[in-house]
């Protein structure tokens, strides 16, 4: 029998199907079960239906992002269908493994989706219960660097055409400006009073970057981000799925990526886990095809016997 099941339908969905906790747990009793529903199961919104976008949106996280003269913009993926929910998931079914390796009893998980992306949030939350402050959008600034933002650099062609390429910097502390003025040819910003102070960088914000911008539009983005990484001031590419794929050396000396084979789809590039262990290899498998492992899973695994299989392929329950 399966020690955990995992769902994410709206609410009572499941319940409706005949697969709800409830009668699961007449079959096995010490089951865990997740539901990863937008809203939750109960409350006033638990029959509000969602996805990514949508509990972006209702966490806040869509508030935050964009410029301050720009409408809330999407943060640009679902990081609640494969950052925030899975990890939190994972944490609360072995919080429930344990439980039950103590006590014998499972347990019914209810994850809300949004509340799980809103502790992303957690910086706006705070200024709001301790200032009274609503957080609203900065671009690419930070109210604990200055300056910090996406700078240009020289494009360079792509498939006929030039591609914009850009440099991420960040300005922590008043040594780090002025190490960097210093990279850029100009240390007489580095005591200048426009400048010198965080709080007189933050004043004078966009002036600072179109000083910055000046310096990096006439090099490649690789080397803006080695010049200021060697003096000490966080620098890093903006790279796209190209770079990563085929030019980010990192990337190829941890060979992240990884070539597998699929018996329908061929070869095609994968994600490696972001981890090492040191006791054992970690290794990336084509998913099975349509019915791969059902005796597996059926019989091994659910205890049905062959005839109780046949049975659920006549029916159509299984395919």
């Amino acid at each position: 029998m399966c020690d955990v099941v995992v769902e994410n339908f709206s609410a009572g969905t499941i319940d409706r199907m005949g697969l709800g906790y409830e009668a699961l747990r007449e079959r096995k009793p010490d089951i865990i079960m997740v539901s990863h529903s937008l809203t939750g199961l109960t409350g006033p919104w638990s029959n509000v239906k969602g996805h990514g976008p949508m509990a972006a949106a209702m966490a806040g996280m869509n508030y935050l992002s964009g410029y301050p003269d720009s409408e809330p913009i999407s943060p640009g993926q679902a990081f609640t269908d494969y950052v925030v929910n899975p990890h939190h998931s994972a944490f609360a079914i072995l919080a429930a493994l344990h439980h039950r390796r103590k006590t014998g009893k499972g347990q019914y998980i209810d994850l809300s989706q949004y509340e799980s992306i809103s502790l992303t949030t957690g910086s706006s939350f705070l200024e709001y219960t301790t200032l009274g402050n609503v957080r609203e959008r900065t671009g690419n600034r930070s109210s604990y660097a200055a300056p910090q933002g996406v700078f240009p650099c020289q494009h360079i062609p792509l498939d006929g055409k030039m591609e914009d390429r850009w440099c991420a910097i960040s300005v922590g502390n008043d040594e780090e400006w002025k190490l960097l003025c210093q990279e850029m040819g100009r240390a007489d910003l580095a005591d200048d009073p426009h400048f010198s102070t965080f709080e007189s960088r933050k004043e004078n914000e966009a002036e600072a970057e179109e000083i910055i911008s000046a310096w990096t539009a006439g090099q490649m983005a690789e080397v803006v981000m080695d010049r200021l990484q060697g003096v000490g001031v966080a620098a890093g590419v903006v790279q796209n799925g190209k770079d990563l794929l085929e030019a980010d050396p990192q990337m190829a000396f941890s060979g992240h990526y990884r070539k597998v084979q699929h018996a329908e789809t061929g070869e095609s590039t994968y994600d490696g886990p972001p981890f090492t262990l040191s006791e054992c290899p970690l290794e990336v498998r084509p998913g099975p095809l349509l019915g791969e492992h059902n005796d597996y899973v059926f019989q091994q695994l659910l205890g049905l016997n062959e005839d109780e299989v046949n049975h659920g392929y006549v029916e159509g329950i299984i395919v």
